[in-house]
């Protein structure tokens, strides 16, 4: 299977899942991904058009002098 086949078979709830963990790590915050569009190119390429969401700044605290 060549690349760009093999890009293609990646399911896009993992992806969704993975970069919202690796946000979510690097934030401090939990956070959703949405991936609304995937446009495949040539040699394994793709452009995604990914939404990131938080609702975690509800939940944060103001601290006062």
């Amino acid at each position: 299977m060549d690349a760009h086949e093999r890009l293609k078979t990646v399911e896009t709830a993992k992806l969704e899942a993975a970069i919202a963990q690796i946000v979510s790590e690097a934030t401090g915050w939990q956070y959703s991904c949405n991936i609304s569009e995937i446009e495949y190119g040539e040699l394994g390429r793709a452009n995604l058009k990914v939404t990131l969401e938080t609702s975690e700044w509800l939940n944060a605290s103001v601290k006062q002098d």
